[in-house]
């Protein structure tokens, strides 16, 4: 179902979301209106539709993400973001929007349009989104080599006291691949514990991310045939809109020159 919902047109799953609660809330309303029921069945009902709609937007939620964490269609998620904004025209679809536009532009590699952000444009955030951007910053600053920045951005966010269980995962994992970063990226160590990584949420971006600093690893480790073989992953997992895939083949064409005879 994600699969097929993550097809559609911006504008079709804009319109599946209205036509979702519309349809959901006209079948209760028809039943309380046409049926003679007790008061605790009417509140069963409205306990029901309620419930429905929460479902039924989350799986259509799900095929919105499958767009960008599965299909890698950047800029179809970002102007489905764009469009919900041009239509809600809310805070919290400014700031949705605001989060793709960064999160698309890291993963282009722009990452000085990243690092410039106003950040203050996206006015208070909820504990999801001030750890995504926390990491994000942080990634960001790693790959400009902005090492000490990236230290201060990171540790010094606020993030309200009350996490949840997924919350507390996300900073987890968060926490132990920015150690990894920071081994490969600033100290140019090999890291022993990549491999055995998992992401919080797995996905064809997160394994390709993943493949991608382990090619960067196994450069470390001096392992040049394995840093081939997972360069070649990642451009096989990706599209050209990535700067994984593009630093990928640069550094590709610069291994497999130095292994000619």
């Amino acid at each position: 179902m994600t699969e097929i919902i993550s097809r559609l047109s911006i504008k079709s799953i804009y319109t599946l979301r209205l036509w979702v609660t519309l349809v959901i809330i006209l079948i209760a309303s028809l039943l309380v209106i046409t049926v003679n029921l007790p008061l605790l069945k009417y509140m069963e009902i409205l306990i029901f539709t309620i419930s429905a709609e929460i479902f039924a937007l989350n799986v259509i939620n799900l095929g919105v993400q499958h767009i960008f964490y599965s299909n890698l269609e950047l800029d179809k998620w970002l102007s489905l973001a764009q469009y919900i904004d041009f239509k809600k025209h809310t805070v919290r679809s400014k700031q949705d929007y605001l989060l793709a536009e960064l999160r698309v532009n890291y993963y282009k590699g722009n990452f000085k349009k990243v690092a410039d952000f106003d950040f203050s444009a996206t006015g208070e955030l909820g504990n999801p989104a001030i750890i995504m951007l926390n990491f994000d910053l942080f990634k960001t600053n790693m790959m400009l080599e902005n090492f000490e920045k990236s230290k201060n951005e990171y540790t010094t966010t606020k993030i309200r006291k009350t996490l949840t269980k997924k919350d507390k995962l996300r900073i987890k994992e968060n926490n132990e691949f920015s150690k990894i970063m920071v081994n490969i990226l600033q100290l140019r160590t090999f890291d022993a514990h990549l491999d055995d990584w998992l992401p919080y949420k797995q996905s064809r971006l997160s394994m390709l991310e993943k493949k991608y600093f382990q090619a960067l690893n196994s450069i470390l480790k001096n392992d040049e045939m394995q840093a081939i073989k997972l360069f070649h992953e990642v451009v096989q997992l990706g599209n050209d809109q990535l700067y994984y895939v593009g630093d990928s083949k640069n550094r590709l064409r610069e291994l497999e020159k130095g292994l000619r005879p």
